[in-house]
C-alpha cells in the first residue's frame, strides 16, 4: 500500500455456523471449516495470502488485485464454497453453505491496514444485512 499498489482484502463470514454447530453438532462445524478453508486456499492466487481471522471467519489479502480482480476472486469463491455438501437435513432451514464476503481495495478505501479491515468487515456485515450468501463492496468516502 505504501507503494500505491491495488490491495484488496475480503472478509469471508460462513452464513448460520452458530446455527451448522448448535443443529448438526461441532463435528461437522470443524468439518465445514476445514473445508472452507481447503476451498479458499485451492481457489486464490499464490501470492495471495489467506488466514482464519475469527470463529467462522477469513480473510484474504489480495496483493496487486484491483477491485474488478478482488470481486472476481470473492465470486469465485462464494460459488465454489456453495458447492461444499453439508449433509444438512430437518427442519434449521439450512439447505447449503453459504458466505458473506465484504470487499475493500487499497490505497482507495483507505490509507492504513486497520481503516482496510474496517470497511472490509462494514462490506462484510453490509452483505449478511442483505441477505447473506453475497458480496458487498466498502464504500468509497
Amino acid at each position: 500500500m505504501r507503494q500505491k499498489h491495488f490491495l484488496t482484502l475480503l472478509i469471508i463470514d460462513i452464513d448460520d455456523f452458530k446455527k451448522i454447530n448448535d443443529c448438526y453438532g461441532h463435528q461437522q462445524g470443524d468439518r465445514i471449516l476445514r473445508e472452507v478453508a481447503d476451498v479458499i486456499q485451492f481457489n486464490v492466487r499464490e501470492i495471495d495470502v489467506c488466514a482464519r481471522y475469527g470463529g467462522e471467519e477469513f480473510a484474504v489479502v489480495l496483493p496487486y488485485a484491483d477491485r474488478r480482480i478482488g470481486g472476481m476472486i470473492a465470486e469465485r469463491l462464494r460459488k465454489s464454497i456453495s458447492q461444499i455438501k453439508g449433509n444438512f437435513h430437518g427442519t434449521t432451514g439450512i439447505t447449503k453453505v453459504t458466505v458473506s464476503i465484504g470487499v475493500a481495495v487499497g490505497p482507495h478505501d483507505i490509507l492504513d491496514i486497520h481503516g482496510l479491515i474496517h470497511k472490509a468487515d462494514m462490506a462484510m456485515y453490509q452483505a449478511k444485512k442483505d441477505g447473506k450468501n453475497r458480496i458487498s463492496y466498502s464504500n468509497v468516502h
